[in-house]
């Protein structure tokens, strides 16, 4: 439904990983918001965005983190209707980020600070009236430290290389550490890490 929106309050760290799995229904406007992390100072930063602005105004549909500005941006792009995974990471050493287990692009540019100054989430949208994100959310899941590029490619990679990659040991003990903010979109219910509903899933569709 048009402006459905969920956030809640979440104490960003200074370095962190930021994971979606999502589905856009249609690209509106430059910088859709997947993940935005709003609070305390302005505008807002987001660790995963599409880039909707492209050449002459024609969305991209690449994903990339934004704060101040574009950080760094995916080389390869989503498609309309189709699942993505999207995986962003940031510390004071810059920021990088991946979709779907693609080349993942970096940024030297130090903006933990400003991260670590926000105080609540946006899912699919910002603070801005009308900024609703077209589509669908199925996970989100923030680890409150920087996970390694080979990690970004492993959680960003089909259920099936992923399955098939089980016996590669990452440097980042991605499947044993715990996630800070984890949220499940199943069926019409959003549950927290123990299985407890918290509140009904939203569909975002505009």
């Amino acid at each position: 439904r048009a402006a459905d929106v969920v956030s809640g309050s979440y104490a960003w760290p200074a370095a962190a990983t930021t994971y979606a799995q999502f589905n856009t229904a249609a690209f509106a406007y430059s910088y859709q918001r997947i993940v935005a992390a709003i609070g305390n100072s302005a505008p807002f930063d987001s660790p995963l965005a599409f880039d909707a602005d492209g050449v002459a105004g024609v969305p991209t549909g690449a994903v990339l983190i934004y704060s101040n500005g574009e950080l760094a941006k995916t080389g390869n792009a989503t498609t309309v209707g189709a699942t993505a995974k999207a995986a962003s990471a940031y510390d004071s050493s810059g920021s990088a980020i991946c979709l779907n287990a693609g080349t993942v692009a970096t940024n030297a540019t130090d903006r933990s600070a400003s991260f670590d100054a926000r105080t609540l989430f946006y899912l699919m949208s910002t603070d801005a009236a009308g900024a609703t994100t077209n589509g669908y959310l199925k996970r989100v899941a923030i680890w409150n430290s920087r996970l390694s590029d080979g990690a970004l490619q492993f959680l960003t990679a089909s259920d099936e290389d992923q399955a098939a990659a089980a016996a590669w040991v990452l440097t980042d003990p991605v499947s044993t550490l715990p996630a800070t903010l984890d949220i499940d979109f199943v069926g019409e219910r959003v549950r927290d890490k123990k299985g407890k509903v918290v509140q009904k899933a939203k569909r975002y569709l505009t």
